[in-house]
């Protein structure tokens, strides 16, 4: 094969201002399979064709891999897809700084997105690429140090000949400056890049793969931490990421708000155009009111070209105080919505429209006069009152095990070590269960010193329209209690959204139990605060 280069004019030296783009883990590996799925839908028909003819189903396989070498300088990043690929043309524009893509009307009209996201990554990139039907594979390795350093204006392409259906591209980042960390991180990715690419999702025709090689053991896993083995490619056995569609409230035929004599999907659907400053913005959606409420996935994602741009992250939905009314309302934390822009536009990196200039302003009007949303928000405030607690996640053995672990663990780390503490998850009896009470655990606590033990039990419950939140209960054989009402209108909203529940739970638990060691020992306010902020600090 001939002997190939890439003329990276000019300076290199601007490679290394890309570390300091402001990227999120997710908005810089969203710039890896925006390339990928623009590929993708730009050869759909040639790639889909080509299998065809070979009795195979393709499908886009796009597999995100984190090598955890223990040390981040160490690490590795692999991003490498079944695509199309590129050739030899679309490979040196994809290095090149100066090169924009011919057609812009895709994912990828920046052309900048490999090396903006995979400099921020890391400091060396091994980009290798062949396109279908071509036999020529080509690989480049840019070493950000080394064209600084050699001043170089030419990469040296290796070429490699392949079989005509071995397509696709190869990202691997080594010496990272950037890495998914912990398990928080990892379960970001996992929210953000399925609300990101949910509609690519929701085809069944991508896939997004997720997955860890750890050192320490050798053995592949997926973000949420299931081992799939230790042989090199053990990785292709881990499922893609997936969507799942938030459902939307029905209101039965012959209900109150209902309009219509047949069961009411309370959704309104819109499909239309902005004419700002002698364009127009095409908008084309949906906005609803959720089934269940919820502060995770409420306000609306706003997509351009199929992908979501802004309020695709969790507790970050884009929102109109006249739609969706106060933050943490009724309405506010069930209205929902999926809202299209696609020739809206947008900042480098995709993760918010550049519509500064007043372009935001009129697309808030659109959504208040010429859609029906205030409609949805007023149905929206009526059904608030028939939702019921959501009490499955009472149910869930390992969720309730997690959380007594870490109320335990914040008790341990705010009392002194002479104090044992014991949580005990009690069976609840059938006079409990016909009174509304969905968890009783015990906790008690015993002084080694003294032998004192202090026994609290701590029970949920599902009264309907309780008056008070919360109750704290001492009888005479001073034996304590306490009650926490879900049902309540302050807690009520938020008993679908297990991180709430948990926080309430944790929150409850700490000051409950301060105020019953007050009373207990006779002890003034102050140290009610005192003694709960030591319980809450226990809290990692």
């Amino acid at each position: 094969m001939e002997k190939k280069e890439i003329d990276i004019s000019p300076k290199t030296s601007i490679y290394k201002a890309f570390k300091r783009m402001s990227y999120q883990l997710e908005t810089a590996i969203a710039e890896f399979i925006d390339n990928s799925t623009s590929s993708y839908f730009d050869h759909k028909d040639e790639l889909e064709n080509i299998y065809k003819l070979k009795n195979q189903t393709y499908k886009l396989k796009i597999y995100v891999l984190y090598g955890n070498m223990g040390k981040p300088e160490d690490s590795f990043l692999q991003i490498k897809d079944n695509a199309y690929g590129m050739n030899f043309d679309d490979f040196q524009r994809a290095i090149r700084l100066n090169d924009i893509p011919k057609d812009r009307s895709g994912r990828n009209e920046f052309g900048m997105g490999l090396k903006t996201a995979g400099v921020w990554f890391a400091n060396e990139l091994r980009i290798t690429s062949s396109s279908l039907t071509s036999n020529e594979q080509y690989k480049i390795v840019l070493n950000v140090d080394d064209l600084e350093r050699e001043e170089a204006n030419t990469l040296r392409v290796e070429t490699k000949e392949v079989s005509e259906l071995n397509h696709g591209t190869t990202i691997f980042l080594k010496n990272m400056s950037n890495v998914p960390k912990s398990k928080i991180q990892k379960q970001n990715l996992i929210d953000l890049l399925s609300s990101i690419y949910r509609n690519d999702l929701e085809t069944g025709s991508i896939e997004i793969i997720l997955a860890e090689y750890k050192k320490s053991d050798g053995c592949w896993y997926d973000f949420n931490g299931n081992k799939y083995g230790k042989t090199s490619d053990a990785y292709i056995n881990i499922p893609s990421i997936q969507w799942e569609n938030k459902k939307i409230y029905v209101i039965k035929e012959g209900e109150k708000n209902n309009p219509q004599n047949a069961d009411y999907e309370v959704k309104t659907t819109f499909d239309d155009y902005i004419d700002f400053e002698g364009t127009k913005y095409k908008v084309f959606g949906w906005i609803g009111a959720l089934e269940i409420s919820s502060r995770k996935w409420n306000g609306f994602a706003l997509l351009r070209r199929g992908r979501v741009i802004t309020g695709g992250k969790p507790y970050s939905g884009y929102k109109v105080k006249e739609i969706s009314g106060q933050s943490g309302s009724f309405e506010d934390i069930r209205i929902i919505g999926e809202i299209n822009m696609d020739n809206f536009p947008v900042n480098q990196a995709k993760d918010g429209f550049s519509w500064n200039n007043g372009l935001e302003d009129a697309f808030i009007d659109f959504l208040i006069n010429k859609t029906d949303a205030r409609k949805i928000k007023k149905i929206a405030h009526e059904i608030r009152k028939k939702e019921p607690v959501n009490i499955e996640i009472f149910k869930d053995k390992k969720y309730k095990k997690d959380v007594n672990k870490e109320i335990k663990e914040s008790f341990k780390n705010s009392i002194n070590t002479e104090t044992e503490i014991t949580i005990n998850d009690i069976e609840l009896d059938s006079y409990q269960k016909s009174n509304d009470i969905l968890e009783h655990i015990e906790i008690v606590f015993e002084d080694y010193l003294t032998g004192e033990v202090t026994n609290i039990n701590y029970l949920i419950s599902n009264k309907k329209e309780p008056t008070n939140w919360i109750d704290i209960l001492i009888n005479n054989d001073d034996k304590y209690s306490f009650i926490l009402y879900i049902d309540h209108e302050f807690i009520k909203p938020f008993s679908s959204d297990q991180h709430f529940l948990k926080f309430i739970k944790q929150f409850v638990s700490a000051y409950a139990t301060s105020m019953i060691f007050a009373i207990k020992n006779d002890l003034g306010i102050e140290s009610i605060n005192l003694q709960m902020n030591k319980f809450l600090k226990g809290y990692k």
